[in-house]
């Protein structure tokens, strides 16, 4: 069996991938896990002059900043070291740092990521990256890809924005696929029209599109008065909050599982508008309970809101077509009920860790051979 190091780009996505991780163990040896975390005073040393940019602008800098890529690069080739004899390949999740700081390689790797920076600044989300730091950012995470193994993005639209920037041949990137972080269950889900319950769930109001379903709300309402609407998640704090809406209930964060899975068994309609998302796990959360999905035709959304079968498309920031499409769905039973099911279909097809794992331990293993 091939012994494998698995590398977490931070805490957050060790605690989130942990299902991945033991679907990992039926392919692979995996004698590590492990995340590298630098301490705050080198962080604030390393973040340079994005710290006195605004706060979005100077987190980026500090957690992903191209001299704390490097500082973490060095860091995790030092924790591989001493056990290059005991492992064949290195598994990247996150493409934030290396796993070796010096190339090439002492051992082959692979990276998996949702989305990497593109060349061309126009193509990727300003609202991120500065100009300044955009360059070295790419220019660091090509090094990255051109010295690894194979690279997994997660969706199709992330794949071809990474053949384009980093000009790989095409079988050295492939697509890998995603699904949900929460637990699902295992049977489809009954949904109730008779009490509408409209979910958004996303941090960073203006990137997700939560202002745009604020607008929303009092257009779905004329037609279904009955109709909820909860908001879920950070705005993000160079964002504006809602103004106040009849029927539109703020939750901000919620940390707790539980009450998110209810949330997502009682939601009848699920949105998200956003303006960037290289993969959105909620969509598979969503459709693992039934729930058919509203949502804007750009990046990888289209991958899984399939037009009139496990949801609908809206261009970004338009509220009146969101709104038409939620009562569309409301009013439609038949229509809606269709719908839930092929959206649970999806996610049986496409949506569980094992289909994902599987898909990328055969190439890893026929890459390795």
């Amino acid at each position: 069996m091939i012994r494998l190091a698995v590398v977490w780009q931070d805490a957050l996505v060790e605690r989130r991938y942990q299902v991945a991780l033991e679907c990992l163990k039926m392919h692979f040896d995996v004698r590590d896990a492990f995340f590298v975390e630098l301490p705050k005073w080198q962080l604030a040393l390393l973040g340079g002059r994005a710290l006195f940019c605004n706060r979005a602008v100077r987190s980026n800098a500090i957690h992903g900043g191209p001299r704390v890529m490097r500082a973490k690069s060095r860091a995790c080739e030092a924790r591989l070291r001493p056990m290059l004899n005991e492992i064949d390949a290195v598994l990247l999740l996150g493409p934030l740092y290396c796993p070796f700081a010096h190339f090439p390689p002492p051992k082959p790797y692979f990276v998996w990521a949702d989305a990497m920076s593109v060349k061309n600044q126009e193509e990727s989300y300003g609202r991120w990256t500065p100009s300044w730091q955009h360059r070295h950012r790419w220019a660091f995470q090509k090094e990255i890809v051109q010295n690894a193994l194979r690279v997994f993005p997660f969706s199709e639209w992330s794949r071809q924005r990474v053949l384009r920037s980093f000009d790989l041949p095409e079988e050295k990137v492939i697509r890998s696929g995603w699904t949900a972080l929460l637990p699902v269950p295992d049977e489809p889900v009954e949904k109730n029209l008779d009490e509408p319950l409209v979910l958004f769930v996303g941090s960073n109001y203006v990137r997700k599109g939560a202002y745009t379903l604020a607008k929303a709300v009092p257009l779905v309402r004329r037609h279904v008065p009955n109709c909820r609407f909860v908001i879920v998640g950070n705005r993000g704090a160079a964002n504006a909050p809602l103004e106040p809406v009849e029927g539109l209930e703020v939750l901000g964060a919620v940390s707790d599982r539980q009450q998110m899975t209810d949330l997502f068994r009682r939601a009848t309609v699920f949105c998200l508008f956003q303006e960037y998302e290289p993969a959105g796990h909620v969509w598979f959360e969503a459709m693992g309970y039934s729930t058919p999905c509203v949502g804007t035709n750009i990046c990888a959304a289209p991958e899984v809101i399939l037009e009139g079968q496990t949801g609908y498309l809206v261009p970004v920031g338009d509220h009146e077509a969101a709104a038409d499409r939620i009562v569309r769905l409301l009013t439609n039973p038949a229509e809606y009920h269709r719908m839930s099911r092929e959206a649970r279909a999806l996610y049986e097809r496409e949506g569980r860790w094992e289909i994902v794992i599987d898909r990328m331990a055969d190439h890893m293993k026929a890459a390795l051979e």
